[in-house]
This record gives C-alpha cells, sequence and structure tokens, in this order.
C-alpha cells in the first residue's frame, strides 16, 4: 500500500470530490467495478489524470501513461435524460419548467452559484457586497469572460439581462418582484454592477444566482426568441443543436474563462414518460438522469447497477389553492379544514419512503430553520369537520383539483381527493401534462 498516496486520497475524499466522485471511488474499492471502468468513469466526471493516480496508487494500481489518459478523458461526451421536456421555447426569461431550466443551465452561468450546502461560489461575479441597510448590492464582475458570441462581457451584458428579468412577463419576477425594477440596476463601471433594491433584502446574492433559474447571463444586444439557435452564453458548453421535445447538443466551448472542460461535449435526449427514461438508462442509451422520483423510478431504486445520488435539499411538493375568486376555499376555514385531513407521515412513506420529511404547511424546507417556527400540524379529522361546518359547509361541496403529470404528483392529488372525503368535499381530478399545466404565462391565464 502506497502510504503517501492514501492520505493524499483522503484529502481529496474530504475537500475537493463531491458525491459522484466519491461514490466512484467507494465502488472501486468495493470491487463493483474494475480499472478500465474506473477510468472511463473518471474522464465522464472531469477527475484530472492526477488525482486519477492518486487514487490508483491507493490501491496498488499502476499509474497509466499520461498523455493516454489525458487524450481519453478529453473526447469523452456524456449522455443525459431530462424529463419531461421543456414546456414551451427556449427562453431564459421565461423558463418555469423543469426541462427548460435544465436545457439552459447546461449552457449557461450566473453571477454566482449556489451549493449544496447552501453557500454561494463565485462565478460571473468574483465578489459582492451591501451597504449598511442592504437596499443597495454591488458586484464586480470576473475580467476577461468571453461570450460564446466572441463578445467580451462587461457590466452592460450583466444590465442588460437583469433589466430583462425585471420587466413583466419574465418567470423570475416570482423571485425578484418587489425588489428589483429596470431603473435600479446600474451599471457603476465596465465591472462593477450595482442593484438598488425597492426594499432591503439580506440575502439578495442567492436571488440572482442560479437558485432563480432565469438569472443565466447574456450579451447586452440579445434579442429574445435567438437562445435556441445560436450560442451566446459564457459557459463550458456551447448549444449545438436543439429539436423540442426530442433533443439537445452541447459542445466544449474553447473559449471559456474555467480552462477546458472536462468533457468534449453533452448529449441530451428528452423524454415525457419515466418507464421511457428509465429504460434508457438501463438498456446503456443514456449516462445519467437528472431526477427521478420513487413513485414513476422504482426499477431504478431496485436495481444495483444503478446508482442514486441523494442530497439533502429545499424541493417540497405544496398545493395551491385559488383565493382571488368566490369559492368555498376563499374561507381560511376551509383550507385549514383540507390541511387537516390529511396524514402527513403515511404520505411520505408511501410516496418517497425515506427520501424526504414531513412538511410543516411552509414553502420553507426542513433544512431551513424557519420550517420548524410553529408547530408541527397532524391529521385532525373532528376539528377539521368542527372548521368546515362553521364556514358554512357542514353538508360538504363539490371542487376541482388541477395538477400535472409530473414525478408523485398524481398519486399525491389521489390522496388529497380520499383525504377530503372525510369531511365532505367531492373532489375531482384534473392532471394536464406538463405542457398543458404551464400553457399560461404571468399575466395571462393561469
Amino acid at each position: 500500500m502506497d502510504h503517501e498516496a492514501r492520505r493524499r486520497l483522503e484529502e481529496y475524499r474530504r475537500n475537493g470530490a463531491g458525491p459522484y466522485e466519491n461514490a466512484l471511488i467507494d465502488d472501486y474499492s468495493a470491487g463493483a467495478i474494475d480499472r478500465r471502468e474506473l477510468m472511463r468513469r473518471a474522464g465522464l466526471l472531469g477527475i484530472s489524470v492526477p488525482v486519477l493516480g492518486v487514487v490508483l496508487r491507493a490501491f496498488g494500481e499502476p499509474v497509466p501513461a499520461f498523455g493516454a489518459a489525458r487524450a481519453a478523458a478529453s473526447s469523452n461526451r456524456i449522455r443525459v435524460g431530462i424529463i419531461p421536456p421543456p414546456s414551451g421555447a427556449i427562453e431564459p426569461s421565461t423558463i418555469s419548467d423543469l426541462g427548460g431550466l435544465q436545457t439552459i443551465g447546461i449552457a449557461g452561468e450566473f453571477l454566482a452559484r449556489a451549493t449544496q450546502s447552501k453557500t454561494l461560489l463565485p462565478e460571473l461575479a468574483t465578489s459582492w457586497k451591501t451597504n449598511k441597510s442592504a437596499t443597495v448590492w454591488t458586484f464586480n464582475l470576473r475580467p476577461n469572460v468571453t461570450f460564446q458570441t466572441g463578445q467580451t462581457l462587461t457590466s452592460a451584458d450583466v444590465v442588460a439581462t437583469w433589466q430583462r428579468l425585471a420587466t413583466t412577463g419574465s418567470a423570475a419576477l416570482s423571485a425578484i418582484g418587489g425588489y428589483v425594477t429596470p431603473d435600479g440596476i446600474i451599471a457603476v463601471d465596465d465591472l462593477t454592477v450595482a442593484f438598488h433594491l425597492e426594499t432591503p433584502v439580506s440575502n439578495f446574492p442567492y436571488l440572482v444566482s442560479s437558485t432563480t433559474y432565469q438569472g443565466i447571463i447574456l450579451p447586452a444586444n440579445y434579442q429574445l426568441g435567438t437562445f435556441a439557435s445560436k450560442p451566446q452564453t459564457t459557459g463550458a458548453f456551447q448549444l449545438a443543436a436543439y429539436t423540442p421535445g426530442v433533443s439537445a447538443s452541447y459542445n466544449r466551448y474553447a473559449g471559456w474563462w474555467g480552462g477546458t472542460a472536462p468533457l468534449a461535449g453533452v448529449d441530451v435526449t428528452y423524454y415525457t414518460a419515466a418507464a421511457a427514461a428509465d429504460a434508457a438508462l438501463l438498456g446503456g442509451d443514456v449516462d445519467l438522469l437528472g431526477q427521478v422520483q420513487l413513485a414513476t423510478d422504482r426499477a431504478l431504486f431496485n436495481n444495483s447497477s444503478v446508482k442514486i445520488f441523494t442530497a439533502r435539499g429545499s424541493t417540497h411538493r405544496e398545493v395551491p389553492i385559488r383565493v382571488d375568486e368566490s369559492n368555498p376555499f376563499h374561507d381560511y376555514r376551509v383550507r385549514q379544514a383540507v390541511a387537516l385531513t390529511l396524514n402527513r407521515p403515511q404520505i411520505v412513506k408511501t410516496l418517497f419512503n425515506e427520501f424526504a420529511e414531513v412538511g410543516n404547511d411552509s414553502p420553507f424546507a426542513p433544512i431551513y430553520g424557519l420550517a420548524r417556527s410553529v408547530p408541527q400540524r397532524k391529521q385532525n379529522i373532528r376539528q377539521a369537520k368542527q372548521l368546515i361546518a362553521a364556514a358554512g359547509h357542514a353538508k360538504g361541496f363539490s371542487a376541482k383539483l388541477v395538477t400535472e403529470q409530473l414525478g408523485e404528483i398524481p398519486e399525491l392529488a389521489q390522496i388529497i381527493q380520499s383525504s377530503v372525503k372525510q369531511i365532505g368535499i367531492d373532489l375531482s381530478l384534473s392532471i394536464l401534462s406538463v405542457d398543458a399545466y404551464y400553457s399560461g404565462t404571468q399575466t395571462g391565464a393561469p
């Protein structure tokens, strides 16, 4: 055993490796993959030749020739399955669905990048600061960044991008609305941008990071509707081809400010059904699925040849209820009654097994302290009946729940339908395709 290599490997695993890299090393250590497969996957993950050499030496294996390993790594592409496809046009400012955000995210970059540990890493901004009242946030931009159009990134590009996102019709308004106006985004100099906010926001850098999916930076002269027709982001990969609902292809961008991307490219296939995506992964047609659900992808969870990567996050399921028009749900007592019919621990066990936590009727996930600031609501049918009677609906009423065909959502809708029957609500279900569900706009029909 090479003790120095073992020490360096453990240091890499603690400080440099992510879940994918650590899982690969675990598989090799346990004998689940051989040396050849280790090197193939290392190339896909972008593990550098020196690090690969440390891994091999730590397990008593000879190190491959530097040139050969480097050539193999540089020519690899990864095949990714995305489900569902983008629900509309590939226009960053209006993207609001999972397929769309993954499609633009492969090529695009943000001012900052959010990590799984809730920290922010500099990306196109190298640093940021605020005034004492948190009403002005100033971002310093990375110099010598080149768009895939050949233009050099300046503050004018950031201003134009965020002015577009702060304008009516932008999907980013769900994050920044009420805080940012187009007039409040100002270029201080070529590499400095200041956001003058309408109200203090202590965590504003998160709102202009990768957590606001629409916020990828585009050239100041970007024309709406041209994203899919020409490469014009700053990322490591540039969009080379896009066929709506079918596929997308990305190639390594040689002018990327971060150096040479570890992969030669990314090839995306879109799937409308989980079963088709699962079959593609199990059949070797794709290498990676960006997201899976226990409800629809059980074949993957029960297959020893598939590696499931998990991370504690803030993804949550919620049930929107319209209260802007006359209906029984306009009365808060009716909404509380519905909530009290739900057996949350049983829902989590049925739909997610150990891959979820009980929510607390809040959009704040349990990883945030605010989620635990009120007592956990529990099922209480007696109290639910009292509330609905007090609201004038002792005999119940009929209503319709409109939702989408995605992951475990249809099963969740059926559970809610069954639960509210206990207090006399006859709930019909309308489960639409993702395209139909998202066919409305921010200002038009829901």
